[in-house]
């Protein structure tokens, strides 16, 4: 995982006057008389505060009548810093937090703070339902507003009873609520992938047969690295450092067979600190394919845009490069999520409960039974001995 970029530490200053200050976003912070020991007591204190909420202003120069807008802006520097991993800038928590805080602004963002109560939040609720999101995802972004406020009430930012009194929001019931359900996700058709395959470039349809046979998460596909993988068994073993579960301290390991070991060979022969799947390399195909590509006259055509390419993929530019795949190929539109059912109904079927709970990652077989469906031939072969 790349380190991040630690935040510039502000100088204890000596102004004019003889006081000590810190300069933070272009405003000076008065601390005392400069080399008392106070000051300089006052100085790392804040220091200290600083570095423990992530927050770049002094929580005691933040207004009293904080907005909520104001106030969410400080979970969501909080929440870029934490949940923003090594492996791309593109994190789909991350979007979700966003997709909160702006439902929640655009009803409330400027009301106070210590306003915002259980009412509002049903305003809220109501409000996401109106604009189309399933039941789950209003009961995520309602979670994570909830959380929002639990995390500025433990930085003293506001009330704790404010926080508290937002927990007596309940979550939609199915059949409860006008909002809508949201369809299970479902395994995909071989033959739909293999369709969707001609039309992916090699770095994409790698991923694709490398999820297919490992059953793992979008996320750890594209965040696979050469050193990530140990070659000198008869199944590769690759140990995922940034995964779904990782912040509770759980592991993540990819048993990877001989299909595996043939699709990925080929994209291990790089920096050990790359990424295996790289969308310059599909960007350099593409190019390729062009019988005439409309840069060749770079110089009498220059750039109009700053566009860059990325080092590597996030799932979202996964997801895109095979939804578009899908529609070049005429067929139906499917995600890189389902291939991680495919391949999980696929091994329970083979191999039976605890193999699939083991290949897919769960700690609980009730997981794994989300994932892996129940192969109708069977229960059909049952019906006619039993039923």
């Amino acid at each position: 995982m790349a380190a991040t970029k630690s935040p510039r530490i502000p100088k204890l200053c000596l102004h004019s006057s003889g006081l000590g200050y810190v300069r933070i976003k272009g405003r000076f912070h008065y601390l005392g008389p400069f080399g008392a020991p106070e000051t300089v007591q006052r100085y790392h204190a804040l220091l200290a505060q600083m570095a423990a909420t992530g927050i770049d202003t002094p929580l005691d120069r933040l207004p009293a009548d904080l907005s909520v807008a104001e106030a969410l802006e400080l979970f969501i520097q909080h929440a870029k810093a934490y949940y923003t991993t090594g492996k791309s800038k593109s994190n789909g928590h991350l979007c979700r937090i966003q997709a909160a805080v702006l439902c929640c602004c655009d009803l409330y963002g400027l009301d106070t703070v210590r306003s915002f109560g259980p009412l509002k939040l049903r305003g809220v609720q109501h409000a996401m339902v109106e604009r189309g999101y399933t039941r789950g995802s209003i009961n995520s972004m309602v979670g994570i507003l909830k959380l929002a406020f639990k995390w500025l009430a433990s930085h003293e930012i506001i009330p704790a009873d404010v926080s508290l009194a937002l927990t007596t929001v309940p979550g939609l019931r199915a059949g409860k609520s006008a909002a809508k359900e949201s369809a299970p996700i479902a395994p995909v058709a071989t033959d739909n992938i293999e369709a969707t395959l001609k039309h992916l470039s090699p770095p994409v349809a790698a991923m694709v047969r490398l999820q297919l046979f490992t059953a793992a998460r979008p996320g750890e596909i594209v965040g696979l690295k050469p050193r990530d993988v140990d070659t000198s068994g008869e199944v590769w073993i690759a140990t995922v450092v940034d995964h779904k579960t990782a912040h509770h301290g759980k592991a993540r390991t990819l048993y990877i067979g001989p299909q595996g070991q043939a699709v990925l060979r080929p994209f291990l022969l790089r920096d050990q600190d790359a990424p295996c799947f790289s969308p310059k390399e599909a960007e350099a195909h593409r190019h390729a394919a062009c019988a005439v590509h409309r840069r060749a006259k770079q110089k009498a055509n220059p750039r109009k845009t700053a566009r860059k390419v990325s080092d590597c993929y996030s799932v979202i530019s996964y997801r895109r490069a095979i939804e578009r795949a899908c529609v070049k190929a005429g067929a139906d539109i499917w995600s890189p999520n389902q291939l991680r059912h495919t391949a999980g109904t696929t091994i329970r079927k083979d191999f039976g409960l605890d193999t699939a709970q083991v290949l897919l990652g769960h700690s609980k077989a009730d997981t794994t039974q989300i994932y892996a469906l129940a192969d109708r031939e069977k229960a059909i072969r049952a019906a006619a001995q039993y039923g």
